[in-house]
């Protein structure tokens, strides 16, 4: 994962490299190539499914506060 996120880097240049697909993010996440998670919510339920990211091996990841309180 990390050599094809690095030729995504090279190709990319100044631009932003994304990932998508809960399993593929993951992965991303458990080796630190990831700077930000954007989520998109749909008001839809589907029933039953997979977990968004699975199981971390480098659980928990702290993520800072999108939204922080003023002050």
């Amino acid at each position: 994962m990390k050599e094809a996120i690095e030729v995504a880097r090279g190709i990319a240049g100044d631009k932003l490299v994304g990932v998508s697909g809960g399993d593929v993010a993951r992965q991303c996440l458990d080796e630190g190539l990831r700077e930000e998670i954007w989520v998109d919510l749909v008001p839809v339920l589907l029933g039953g499914g997979v977990p968004l990211l699975g199981a971390l091996s480098n659980a928990p990841v702290v993520l800072e506060d999108p939204c922080p309180a003023p002050g």
